[in-house]
């Protein structure tokens, strides 16, 4: 079975130094820009690949039908920790998605500045 976490994690560190250096040094819209991949890199995929994908796969394992008390138990322990996670997950997004829209704004407003000028 295709391992994600053995495939994406290795390539996800090594990108990392490139934004924190933009977050030093960089105008505000890259800075809002370098935010929002920061934060859906973590809030999203990081996420995913940690703590869904596992549960996910756990719940696969789990041979079906169950005796309606063994699915409740199931539901009860997997169901709690998997939404908790999944709420993060698009709030994450949604962050990122306001990040984007605001760099892109300064951005727009940084080229009207400009030629204006």
């Amino acid at each position: 079975m295709w391992n994600m976490r053995r495939y994406f994690l290795p390539r996800l560190w090594s990108c990392w130094p490139v934004p924190c250096l933009h977050l030093a040094v960089a105008t505000a819209a890259l800075r809002g820009f370098t935010m929002a991949g920061l934060i859906y890199g973590f809030g999203g995929m990081a996420l995913t690949m940690a703590i869904n994908v596992p549960l996910n796969q756990a719940l696969a394992l789990i041979e079906t039908p169950l005796a309606p008390a063994q699915a409740s138990a199931v539901r009860s322990a997997y169901s709690e920790t998997w939404q908790f996670w999944n709420i993060i997950r698009p709030c994450a997004a949604a962050v990122a998605l306001l990040l984007t829209g605001l760099g892109l704004l300064k951005l727009t407003q940084t080229g009207r500045d400009s030629v204006n000028a």
